[in-house]
């Protein structure tokens, strides 16, 4: 694979159309923790999303490191993921402790589940049901971190493999995460926790994103896909988002078929979403002028601290004035626009000064990286 396959058309080795894809992420995101009754099921759209670009960009980095360096060095990208993920984090987090206090919350509690999330931990807290705060939907951003931990010291070990190799092992590693996804007891809220917010069910996304990557790198031409494949994975995914969540409305259903539902719209919309990621990545020439405008390239800009923001102020305003029916839909379109505001200082008063410090451990600028390797999420 030539190494300017993310960066062609870019000029700076920017991926317009994978910054589009962020937005679109955070935008389903956003709008499903705002109660929009169509789009109830697009937290959990986006949140696969994420997962699968977060494991392509970041898979394709530590590839193209190890390819021009001869090994990747663990430290740098260490700093690096610290200098662009935990200031925002920490400022978002003492602002969700201080808001929830002032609506009433027990500080010990909101202590608590900040350290939790601070430390990447709040995916086990959610699994224990623990939370329920502000800092519920962290789940995400700490299944990645560990993911973080965890993928480069097995792109280290296998640097002999060859890249398919490596790939169908994250292949198998997947398909074990989803076996073991459908096989916990998911019509039961026990079982329906541990599947939803344990790494050992949910690395699957992650897992694919590096696959793709693996396979992209190995491969000695260029790969593009059929128009078909970019609007049916597109049509497909978007479904996944709006279709489950047509018939929840306002109110969330618990029964067991919702559960089940619930379980298996994430790898359905982490197939899809790869199918997205790929044709992007591959520069498909029939992408929608949308993918790369103003509002989406705006919103996968500042995707990570509205990611932060939006459920600690949807929380903080909802626990005051209600979060259900109709009251919850206008509490949660107030709080997403509030969260843009907050989103946009965050990118320019915490995120991007760190950024600019990151560049010191950066060893050289490497070809073709895209800006967007943070796929954020979150989510």
């Amino acid at each position: 694979m030539p190494d300017d396959t993310l960066g062609k058309g870019s000029g700076h080795g920017r991926v317009p159309g994978l910054d589009g894809l962020r937005g679109l992420a955070v935008l389903l995101v956003v709008l499903a923790h705002a109660n929009i009754p169509i789009v109830r099921y697009g937290g959990i759209a986006g949140v696969a999303l994420f997962f699968v670009l977060s494991g392509f960009l970041i898979t394709t980095l530590l590839v193209r490191e190890r390819r021009r360096f001869g090994h990747v060095s663990l430290r740098s990208f260490y700093a690096r993921r610290a200098l662009r993920l935990l200031p925002a984090l920490v400022v978002a987090i003492a602002g969700g402790v201080v808001l929830a206090i002032a609506v009433g919350s027990d500080p010990v509690t909101m202590a608590k589940d900040g350290l939790a999330s601070l430390f990447y931990l709040g995916n086990f807290r959610d699994q224990l049901g623990l939370y329920g705060g502000p800092f519920a939907h962290l789940w995400t951003l700490a299944m990645e971190e560990q993911f973080y931990l965890l993928w480069p010291l097995v792109i280290v070990a296998t640097g002999s493999w060859r890249r398919a190799d490596v790939a169908r092992v994250a292949l198998a590693i997947a398909g074990i995460s989803l076996v073991v996804r459908f096989g916990v007891g998911i019509d039961q809220r026990p079982g329906y926790r541990i599947a939803y917010y344990s790494p050992q069910t949910n690395v699957y996304g992650l897992l694919l994103g590096s696959a793709a990557a693996l396979w992209i790198s190995q491969r000695r031409r260029r790969v593009e896909f059929p128009s078909w494949f970019w609007w049916g994975s597109l049509v497909m995914y978007l479904g996944v988002a709006t279709v489950p969540g047509m018939k929840n409305g306002l109110r969330e259903i618990n029964d067991s078929s919702t559960l089940v539902t619930r379980i298996a719209a994430g790898p359905a919309a982490a197939v899809f979403g790869l199918g997205l990621v790929l044709a992007v990545a591959t520069s498909n020439p029939a992408l929608p002028g949308w993918l790369t405008s103003r509002v989406m390239l705006f919103l996968g800009n500042i995707s990570y601290g509205l990611y932060l923001w939006h459920e600690i102020l949807d929380w903080t305003i909802g626990h005051k004035l209600g979060s259900t029916g109709l009251r919850g839909l206008a509490v949660g379109s107030c709080s997403a626009v509030l969260a843009v505001g907050a989103a946009v200082l965050s990118k320019r008063y915490v995120e991007d000064p760190f950024l600019r410090r990151k560049q010191r451990f950066e060893r050289t600028a490497l070809p073709g990286t895209s800006a967007s390797e943070d796929a954020g999420v979150r989510r």
